[in-house]
């Protein structure tokens, strides 16, 4: 009768946990109109395609794109959509830290501290506003962690049907978690290595005793590495700019301190040490997680550039990883050293604080930091093009545009690729309306109701002006002003070429 009341109780309280929860991370993308981030409307025209078309506007694999689709597709509101599954991807992140922890020390006050030890983290939190893809790639990242501790603890007692599912259930979690994204596909592959290895009994002593196998091992990592680096050189060049010696302290990074708040910087520092603290732990005290602790030094690499974009996520991602370690290396003391009635004890007095801080998380969000989307809105509303048509805009305005503009299409880039009738058009940033005609009555290609009639102001700060028309000016104005539209907010570069490589298989 007892364990059914205890049971019955921890449901009660994990369902409360997983309302509450939802509801703060809800009520916190509500606090802005629009989607949030800095690629918010890149996610909110994603699932605007898939609900109204049933396939993605840009074709990719990354399962975060499908789930908001289904969620606009419920609620028939894109913007409402992605929110909604951010929300409950955050949460479900949160239960699967949960169901993780609960599997590797049955214990519930320990499970319930990793639960809100992540609804409460500054870094996960503002993971969920900016990265959706890697928020949902750690929750089935999570998942997968929790059902191999399962196989490998129960294996043997389980039923024929019983392995059946739950080794069906292991590799899709370990699928779902690499196509979330490149990075949890690293950390579930790194993973199942660890999980493999540790199923090849005394594989250290024999490696180390046959000194020919060590070097065969050793050569193989070798060229995997390399191979790795020359993948990544070709596939994604910007994760070569993610290694740096950290310059210490941490909140002399810019882009650091201005995405996860010193709150954010005081965590990583806490779970950086913890983990190295709890690698160490176990490589000397617990032979049968030494495999474990081989781990550490890959998720908690010391020398990603926290200036760069994915030296920044990696560093968000170890954060959520760190959660669910630190507390098994709380659980690991506490199991020998202190009675189970205390251990739980200060498991719930632990929770109480945490939980607290669980509701001051929405003011973590300032919707200000996110780009003026309410400007971007206002300027593509009175530019009217054809379907066929292609504009050229910067990076978080072309979404805006594709977005509210029935899904046509606008580029970052400069256009490197044939339109229809050559109907290319530019907003162009910083140009005077004036100034511009005015430099286009010198061409010999362009007569002057041509130049009136292709080009306008939209806003204080922006023209609309054809395509062919902007680089005759840039070829006609002074050298030294038209260098200074070589900038962010007007593209002027053709797509990497690992983008279009991209875009032609997709096609």
């Amino acid at each position: 009768m007892k364990k059914i009341i205890y049971k019955t109780l921890t449901i009660l309280i994990l369902a409360v946990l997983l309302v509450l929860t939802f509801k703060v991370r809800y009520q916190m993308y509500l606090k802005s109109n629009h989607p949030t981030g800095l690629d918010g409307y890149y996610y909110a025209l994603q699932a605007k395609s898939f609900a109204e078309t049933g396939k993605l506007e840009n074709p990719d694999i990354e399962t975060g794109y499908y789930l908001c689709g289904m969620f606009a597709k419920i609620c028939g509101d894109p913007i409402k959509g992605v929110k909604l599954c951010d929300a409950c991807t955050s949460v479900m992140t949160c239960f699967a830290v949960f169901l993780l922890l609960l599997t590797a020390t049955k214990n519930v006050f320990f499970a319930f501290l990793g639960f809100l030890l992540t609804a409460a983290s500054p870094s996960f939190t503002l993971m969920g506003i900016n990265y959706i893809n890697n928020q949902i790639g750690l929750m089935f990242l999570m998942l997968f962690v929790m059902v191999l501790i399962f196989l490998n603890e129960n294996y043997k007692s389980l039923k024929r049907f019983e392995k059946i599912f739950y080794t069906f259930g292991a590799v899709l979690l370990f699928v779902l978690s690499g196509l979330s994204h490149k990075v949890t596909f690293v950390y579930s592959v790194f993973v199942l290595g660890i999980f493999l290895l540790s199923k090849s009994k005394n594989v250290l002593k024999v490696l180390w005793e046959k000194k020919w196998m060590l070097v065969t091992a050793l050569s193989v990592f070798a060229v995997c590495a390399v191979g790795g680096v020359m993948f990544v050189k070709l596939h994604s060049p910007r994760f070569l700019n993610s290694f740096k010696l950290w310059n210490l302290p941490l909140s002399n990074h810019r882009m650091l301190e201005s995405q996860l708040s010193r709150f954010g910087i005081v965590e990583i520092w806490l779970y950086y040490v913890t983990a190295w603290a709890g690698g160490i732990f176990f490589a000397i005290t617990k032979k049968h997680a030494r495999l474990l602790a081989l781990a550490i030094p890959v998720v908690f690499f010391l020398f990603w550039n926290p200036d760069s974009d994915m030296g920044l996520r990696m560093i968000q991602n170890t954060v959520v990883v760190g959660i669910p370690v630190s507390v098994y290396l709380l659980w690991s003391l506490a199991e020998s050293k202190i009675p189970f009635k205390l251990q739980n004890g200060i498991c719930a007095f632990l929770c109480l604080p945490v939980l607290y801080i669980t509701f001051l998380t929405p003011a973590l969000y300032e919707p200000r930091r996110d780009p003026p989307y309410e400007k971007y809105k206002r300027i593509v509303k009175d530019v009217e093009l054809g379907d066929n048509s292609l504009l050229i805009a910067h990076l978080g305005l072309n979404h805006v545009y594709t977005y509210y503009k029935n899904l046509r299409d606008c580029l970052n880039w400069n256009c490197d690729f044939e339109v229809k009738d050559n109907d290319v058009w530019r907003l162009a940033y910083g140009a005077d309306e004036g100034r511009v005609k005015m430099v286009l009555m010198n061409s010999e290609k362009f007569a002057w109701p041509q130049i009136v009639e292709l080009v306008s102001e939209v806003s204080l700060d922006y023209i609309l002006i054809k395509e062919e028309l902007w680089q005759e000016y840039l070829l006609l104005e002074d050298k030294e002003i038209a260098e200074t539209f070589n900038n962010w907010y007007n593209p002027h570069e053709a797509r990497p070429e690992f983008i279009r490589k991209k875009r032609k298989a997709q096609k």
